[in-house]
């Protein structure tokens, strides 16, 4: 767990303290009766839960490694599969924007490190559904309604995400 203490400035800012505070929470086993201590991390230390490597001071780095990685793995996946256009189409917009899109509601990653993860897949899947790699990006990211490719940048993604996070805690009556 994090726990975390702010210091403040004479200004009022507030800052998260680095170093680990307070006692290691404890929960009782009742199947062995013991107690389990539940060390505390550094807020600059990610933690991943559900997925998803979070540090409350950090800079997401963790996270942003981890998103790079998997996408170069399918771009791998998919430039080296027999699959055809169709099916790669299907690749793309069911498993890799799913998979990767579902941390970035909670990340705040710059539209460059996001053009940097998705760099060698969007190469792949281009290739795959039948475009030259090198096709201009505002091509490639434009809807195919209006000529383009109708691929998604991730940064798109996690704004959506976000957004839709906000109006879901927004319109919760409840704590």
């Amino acid at each position: 767990f994090h726990h975390i203490h702010f210091d403040f400035d004479p200004d009022g800012t507030a800052r998260m303290r680095a170093g680990i505070f307070g006692k290691p929470l404890q929960v009782h086993d009742t199947v062995t009766d013991t107690r389990i201590n539940i060390p505390a991390k550094s807020v600059y230390t990610s933690h991943k839960t559900l997925g998803h490597h979070k540090a409350p001071a950090g800079q997401n780095k963790t996270q942003l490694r981890t998103l790079r990685k998997n996408s170069d793995v399918y771009a791998n996946l998919v430039s080296t599969s027999p699959c055809n256009r169709t099916e790669s189409w299907l690749f793309y917009t069911a498993i890799y924007l799913k998979s990767l899109g579902y941390v970035l509601s909670n990340c705040f990653f710059t539209e460059k490190e996001l053009q940097k993860v998705q760099q060698a897949a969007l190469r792949a899947f281009l290739a795959k559904n039948g475009f030259n790699r090198n096709t201009h990006r505002s091509i490639v990211f434009a809807p195919i309604r209006y000529g383009g490719c109708g691929f998604f940048h991730l940064y798109l993604l996690q704004g959506e995400g976000q957004i839709l996070t906000f109006l879901k805690n927004w319109r919760t009556t409840t704590d």
